[in-house]
């Protein structure tokens, strides 16, 4: 295929850990056909998983024409680095390396991790162009891997905003995966992908998908090393890398290298244009600074205009204060009115995106308060705009608890964000039944305000009633009928948590092995490596296997 329009190159390659057990596969034998595999591939990004000390020692010889940014420490035998060679046309102007941990500056992994998993990221530049590149190793487990994605995404915000990224790597998923979903969701296309993808373009022969043959050549299996992309990028090739020499393979993974053109930023035709990005990376993503800010602001404006009705259905506040609320909601109405047409402005699917879930709650949000000029009374159903909270999660990031005590305290900290999830979700539906119990039943029945009717929800909800307020006209008996059968599925819900959360911690087994490196003890049954600072735990045995 022709390369005429591509500007930057780049390759992930899962080198195959030097000290496994190959035989003929080992290092030893195999080193001369991943020199001649990356002559005849040059990139202008080379990312490297897998690599023990000497192997990146090998390299860095090989690939004399390149600079190398990542992790390399000799002091830890069987140390596994994640390295990424760029060529010497490229400066690297910042570079990070972390580990896919809740404490990434320190040698860790996550809980259900089998191995440290490492991240190294850097900023490159070129003339005028930059790009950010990331070089990432995912554990097996699939909850894990979820959870590394997020913490990719996390580490990329401390990046600047709006420049292109490629993410490489062995993910140990196909692109079905979790994983998959969580870049999918911030706008990341894949090349090379069997699916619908942004970046499965049927221009390309798709070949073969198989990254991971095990030194065997074939042609069908997993496909879990990936080149993602986003910032205006184009993919103009895109292959596996299945070159053998004298029938053997320089590793147990195919590579996987592509092309991209750059985005012609002086031309103003273009399909998405700079702004519109910057726009959508604000509005759409909580994952930079400017979009945090954007959704923490949105979502007190969002509790601001719940509470102003609330207030206003309160006949002593209404009395003297009704202006000022009525006028505090207008206000906060057309500036989400503004927020709702910048959204459909910077998307690309505007109608796929005004027919989704948070798009419809999006347009509820501001219709009631327009639909009083006509229906009395219709204003009091902007509290749905309480469902616009949700977006809460997307600025949070919560990630998994880890407990280190004892089974009762891992049980609450691992189930905390289901309870979370679970409080809120109770809320909202508390606001929304007290708010509708209020326009049925009225003053004359005794719901004389939306706090008033929101007590007798929880009430109902929580218990049968006090009987101090109850509905007197038939459709607000059906409700309460509704929210009482409610209730009683909703007591079983964090019962469940907390339960399968202390089930999962008594069954965590631990052993008495002490890491010969740092003495720490309270290492999983299968572990190999130390998960505090990646030590082997039997340096002898010659153990190690990793995909």
């Amino acid at each position: 295929m022709k390369q005429d329009n591509t500007r930057t190159t780049i390759m992930t390659m899962n080198l195959r850990f030097g000290l496994a057990q190959d035989g003929e596969n080992g290092w030893q034998h195999r080193k001369s056909l991943v020199a001649k595999l990356l002559e005849k591939h040059r990139s202008d990004f080379l990312g490297f998983q897998e690599v023990n000390h000497f192997q990146a020692d090998f390299l860095t010889r090989t690939l004399s024409g390149y600079k190398v940014i990542g992790q390399h420490n000799k002091s830890i035998d069987g140390w596994q680095s994640n390295l990424i060679f760029f060529h010497r046309s490229w400066n690297c102007l910042e570079q990070k390396h972390y580990f896919l941990s809740d404490t990434p500056e320190v040698t860790s992994k996550l809980m259900g991790s089998k191995w440290p998993r490492q991240c190294v990221i850097g900023l490159f530049q070129r003339e005028n162009e930059q790009i950010i590149v990331a070089n990432i190793h995912f554990d097996f487990d699939p909850v894990v891997q979820e959870k590394s994605a997020g913490l990719v995404i996390n580490f990329l915000a401390e990046f600047p905003l709006g420049l292109p990224v490629v993410i490489v790597g062995d993910f140990n998923a196909n692109p079905d995966s979790l994983a998959h979903i969580v870049f999918k969701t911030q706008e990341f296309g894949m090349v090379f992908a069997p699916m619908s993808d942004p970046m499965s373009d049927p221009i390309f022969d798709q070949g073969i998908t198989t990254t991971f043959h095990g030194f065997e050549g074939r042609d069908t299996g997993e496909q879990i090393d990936w080149i993602l992309y986003k910032g205006g990028l184009k993919p103009v090739f895109q292959q596996v890398v299945t070159d053998s020499f004298a029938n053997r393979f320089p590793s147990d993974h195919y590579p996987v290298r592509a092309g991209f053109a750059w985005p012609d930023r002086d031309m103003d035709s273009k399909e998405y244009s700079n702004w519109r990005y910057r726009l959508h990376e604000i509005i759409f993503e909580a994952d930079t600074r400017a979009g945090k800010w954007f959704d923490i602001f949105l979502i007190l404006a969002i509790l601001l205009s719940v509470l102003v009705v609330m207030l206003d259905s309160v006949s002593a506040i209404n009395r003297s204060h009704g202006t000022s609320l009525l006028m505090v909601e207008w206000g906060v109405t057309l500036l989400f009115t503004l927020e709702y047409l910048l959204r459909l402005t910077c998307v690309k699917k505007p109608l796929k995106y005004a027919t989704s879930f948070l798009g419809v709650v999006d347009l509820l949000a501001i219709l009631p308060t327009y639909i009083s000029f006509f229906v009395p009374g219709s204003h009091y159903l902007v509290v749905i705009r309480v469902l616009r909270v949700l977006r809460v999660f997307r600025v949070l990031k919560l990630a998994s608890y880890l407990g280190e005590a004892s089974i009762l305290a891992r049980a609450l900290k691992a189930s905390r964000r289901k309870i979370i999830v679970f409080l809120i979700t109770v809320l909202t539906l508390v606001i929304i039944f007290g708010s509708f119990m209020y326009l049925i039943e009225g003053g004359a029945n005794g719901f004389t305000s939306i706090p008033k009717s929101i007590y007798w929800a929880i009430v109902t909800m929580t218990t049968v009633g006090y009987g101090d307020i109850s509905p007197k006209t038939g459709m607000g008996q059906a409700m309460a009928a509704m929210v009482m059968i409610l209730g009683y599925g909703i007591i079983a819900v964090p019962t469940g948590i907390v339960t399968s959360e202390m089930t999962r911690a008594v069954q965590k087994r631990v052993t008495t092995q002490a890491c010969p490196e740092c003495m720490a003890e309270g290492h999983d049954p299968d572990a190999r490596f130390c998960k505090y600072c990646a030590a082997q735990l039997n340096p002898s045995s010659g153990e190690g296997v990793d995909k």
